[in-house]
């Protein structure tokens, strides 16, 4: 909608048939590195620009309920859709067309040789990770987030991992350990410290799903004392976990599925090729309830790169996610390192993650390929240029002013 000034104090004799000057107006940006990249994550402008219908004097912000509707899409009509997206990758916006995003030199909708990503509208007060084919746009505030983890933490200590991760949200649990800062990976990393048999520290990251049928985890970690266990879980209960077990007599490594919807299958036990004491190891699992994993499986569990670990059950149910460490029998102590979650299966195979055992500490989907090391390129450093462009509304620190005609024809200028 239009802004009205009003003149304090208006004079009959003065017919106002002048131009306005020094008001805000639609600029037009078509392509500029993207502002505040951060994991995935980054801005329409390093001040973050509300986003606009068009350039000129009569552009205004874009507004949601009118404009566009959150949770619908910017790129196709029909229902509450509207299609403002441009899917170009460089140039002037086609008509009606208000914002684009580029990545390593193609449009994220592009499906033949871009991520073939659908745009959609959404409230980024607080930023959300999207599924893997989606973007999210914030077009009042000028945000958007492309395909990522919905929890991330390089584990610099603990209050990295559940206070501040570099994405998402933890709430943690200590069953009576210490908890204490050490290098598993990358430099980073936490441990617990347990003084006797049954202690353990719960970390609990299941406020980054809103479903839990479907998912990916990555994680680093060190048995740093015998008699330690690495325990994956699908619910706050004793049983249905992914257990990495390291035993002084007996290490072994298990998928306990007992208690998960109502059926009992038992525990998937195998105690060969287990990682020595003191060593550092990646574990990557990935879980879809309907059973679409190879062979029909529910769950893949890989240590080190290789399979440990599957089932095809078909009752799994999910009711949340934790990581915990655990003192399986007496005093013992085990790490955590560079914590990642995904809110889908991002692939099968673990190796863009395991790096043959070198890892990659920053690296967030398979879809942005391994020349960028699994990471969004959203500036100029690419060939093409990548980044976003779009409209925004221009700020002035100029006072608008209005040129007047009275009846002699006398002219002056009323500075608002």
């Amino acid at each position: 909608m239009g802004k009205t000034t009003k003149i304090a104090k208006q004079d009959a004799s003065v017919s106002y048939t002048g131009n306005w000057g020094g008001l805000a107006g639609g600029n037009e940006v078509q392509l500029e590195d993207a502002g505040n990249v951060s994991n995935g994550s980054g801005t329409f402008g390093v001040a973050t620009r509300q986003l606009a219908d068009g350039s000129g004097a009569g552009a205004v912000g874009l507004i949601e309920g009118t404009d566009y509707n959150n949770d619908s899409r910017l790129d196709t009509t029909g229902g509450s859709d509207v299609d403002i997206y441009d899917d170009s990758a460089s140039g002037s916006f086609a008509t009606g067309k208000v914002l684009r995003i580029v990545e390593d030199g193609v449009n994220v909708a592009n499906t033949s040789t871009g991520l073939g990503l659908q745009v959609y509208a959404k409230d980024l007060t607080t930023l959300i990770s999207p599924p893997s084919t989606q973007v999210y746009v914030d077009p009042a505030r000028g945000k958007f987030v492309l395909p990522r983890p919905n929890y991330y933490a390089k584990c610099t200590d603990w209050t990295n991992a559940i206070t501040s991760p570099e994405i998402g949200q933890a709430t943690k649990v200590n069953g009576g350990g210490g908890e204490y800062t050490t290098d598993i990976k990358f430099g980073n990393g936490i441990w617990g410290s347990f003084a006797s048999t049954n202690l353990y520290t719960k970390i609990n990251l299941s406020d980054n799903f809103s479903s839990f049928n479907t998912g990916t985890i990555s994680l680093w970690y060190k048995h740093i004392q015998s008699n330690s266990s690495v325990d994956l879980k699908f619910a706050d209960a004793s049983q249905c976990r992914a257990r990495v077990w390291s035993y002084i007599l007996d290490r072994y490594k298990a998928l306990n599925l007992s208690d998960i919807g109502g059926t009992n299958t038992g525990t998937i036990m195998d105690n060969t090729n287990i990682p020595a004491v003191g060593t550092v190891n990646h574990i990557y699992m990935v879980w879809d309830t309907s059973n679409n994993l190879t062979g029909g499986k529910s769950v893949r569990v890989f240590l080190n790169g290789t399979e440990i670990l599957s089932t095809t059950d078909a009752s799994l149910v999910p009711t949340g996610l934790f990581v915990i460490i655990y003192s399986v029998d007496g005093a013992t102590s085990a790490g955590l390192s560079n914590i990642k979650t995904w809110n889908h299966v991002v692939t099968e195979d673990p190796s863009w993650e395991y790096n043959s055992g070198t890892g990659r500490e920053d690296a967030l989907h398979t879809i942005y390929g391994s020349a960028n090391g699994y990471k969004p390129v959203l500036d100029s450093s690419s060939d093409p240029d990548s980044g976003v462009g779009y409209y925004y509304i221009a700020s002035t620190t100029t006072p608008a002013s209005l040129d007047e005609t009275d009846a002699s024809g006398a002219s002056a200028k009323w500075n608002i």
